[in-house]
């Protein structure tokens, strides 16, 4: 079950509108989320890549990347960043238009 923990920032970057924000799931865990919808591919790996230095410099965390139907950018966020990180991802077959990565500091 997840409760929402404060309403869905929205941030201007570049000439779109970037939607960011985070759940509480049972355990008090932030599940923080970036919804691509609207960038370009470019803009949207930029994005992507920067959110994942800022949050793994704060240590363990799970990220849900929203792609929506773009195998295309999905490919390009597997392949560009996470294939050869640190970090674990996985795409959830109840929802094939997003990316979930997990990262866990030791």
């Amino acid at each position: 079950m997840i409760f929402w923990s404060n309403p869905i920032l929205r941030i201007s970057i570049f000439r779109y509108t970037l939607f960011e924000g985070f759940f509480l799931n049972m355990s008090g865990r932030k599940i923080y989320e970036i919804d691509l919808h609207g960038i370009r591919h470019k803009e949207a790996i930029e994005v992507t890549n920067n959110k994942l230095q800022e949050l793994s410099s704060y240590g363990s965390f799970s990220l849900t990347i929203i792609t929506g139907n773009s195998s295309k950018l999905q490919s390009l966020i597997i392949n560009e960043i996470l294939l050869n990180s640190e970090f674990n991802y996985y795409i959830p077959s109840w929802n094939l238009g997003q990316i979930i990565v997990d990262y866990v500091s030791l």
